[in-house]
């Protein structure tokens, strides 16, 4: 099974930092599933292939997706933080 998950942001740098924060989760995965992404201007492509069926696919997309959320929500936080700092 494959799935594959198309992000659009506002800019380049946001897609590289969501890519970026995403890479630990992609090392190191159980056999049978493979994970790979791909930056193309402010757009972030991840495919997920899965041998394992249909409900380890979902949760690793439902796991992407939430560590896509946390990095968004951290660097809106941060960028609040510093913008109140001013």
């Amino acid at each position: 099974m494959r799935a594959t998950i198309v992000l659009s942001f506002a800019s380049e740098v946001v897609a590289s930092q969501v890519g970026q924060a995403l890479l630990p989760d992609n090392r190191g995965v159980p056999d049978g599933l493979r994970i790979r992404m791909g930056e193309c201007g402010p757009i972030l492509t991840v495919v997920v292939e899965c041998d394992k069926g249909a409900g380890t696919l979902r949760n690793t997309i439902d796991d992407i997706l939430e560590a896509v959320d946390v990095t968004l929500r951290t660097r809106d936080a941060i960028f609040t933080a510093a913008t109140n700092e001013s």
